[in-house]
């Protein structure tokens, strides 16, 4: 069964894209840890580290499909790029709902990037362990070597199909 780890969920928010909202933050931020965006409202999801939820890919979309009364689901984090295969699975499973539901995906890194690269990253262990714990269970491989992990957290194959 996949997982997500998220901080919480907002209804009707009027702030993360057109009309009111269903939004969620994922938890972790690779960013925030290392170099946050600047104007970042939301430093709260950055660390990987402290309180977040372990959910079910099937109890989140019952939650939205219950909750998102007008169709319309936001993807916002910390950052929900590091969690794209489980929220391509949300997606799916939604449009398989309802065609009509309407997702965004806010994230940290240029789609261009993304679809020419995947994304990959560094870990070294001044970030922390929770953090490697997360991109363990989130990454498709990494090779540890002796004082760094190498992930390779997402492919541009999956950057099309999200």
């Amino acid at each position: 069964m996949t997982n997500l780890r998220l901080m919480g969920v907002t209804k009707d928010a009027k702030t993360a894209g057109p009309g009111k909202r269903f939004e969620l933050f994922t938890k972790g931020c690779i960013r925030g840890v290392i170099n946050p965006c600047e104007g970042c409202f939301n430093e709260s999801t950055w660390t990987f580290e402290g309180p977040y939820r372990h959910m079910p890919v099937e109890e989140l979309v019952g939650i939205i499909d219950r909750d998102a009364w007008n169709r319309q689901v936001t993807m916002c984090g910390g950052e929900p790029i590091l969690q794209a295969r489980p929220l391509m699975e949300v997606a799916k499973r939604l449009k398989e709902l309802d065609s009509s539901f309407h997702i965004i995906l806010y994230t940290a890194y240029k789609l261009d990037a993304l679809m020419k690269h995947g994304l990959k990253f560094t870990w070294v262990p001044q970030y922390g362990e929770a953090m490697r714990e997360q991109l363990i269970e989130h990454s498709y491989a990494h090779t540890r070597s002796m004082h760094k992990t190498e992930f390779i957290i997402l492919r541009p194959e999956d950057v099309r199909e999200l």
